[in-house]
């Protein structure tokens, strides 16, 4: 379980969930290890409470998880293509030597 933040593992805990004949334990451990992960970062537990806060806030004919998937996951689409824009934007040369200056 201590690989499970690694990119590079996620294969090796797929194919050892489907090798197993009752994977019940191991997907316990990855709960509880993704539990305490979470537990341990306040700017995660801000954004899950945001999520939780924002899915209560709508009147939709959706199950609440579905409502909560969908901000996780526009709102992680979103952040992700600031970074990279901001990423991109910070690489310019014009950008580098304001900043350096």
């Amino acid at each position: 379980m201590t690989h499970l933040t690694e990119k590079r593992w996620r294969e090796v805990f797929l194919l050892t969930a489907g090798l197993l004949p009752n994977a019940d334990r191991l997907l316990q451990l990855t709960k509880h290890q993704a539990d305490h992960l979470l537990a341990k970062d306040p700017r995660l537990q801000d954004y899950l409470h945001w999520v939780q806060d924002k899915s209560n806030s709508v009147a939709v004919p959706y199950k609440p998880a579905a409502v909560r998937a969908f901000y996780l996951d526009n709102f992680r689409t979103l952040d992700l293509a600031l970074d990279l824009d901001l990423k991109r934007i910070c690489s310019s040369s014009s950008v580098s030597t304001a900043i350096v200056m």
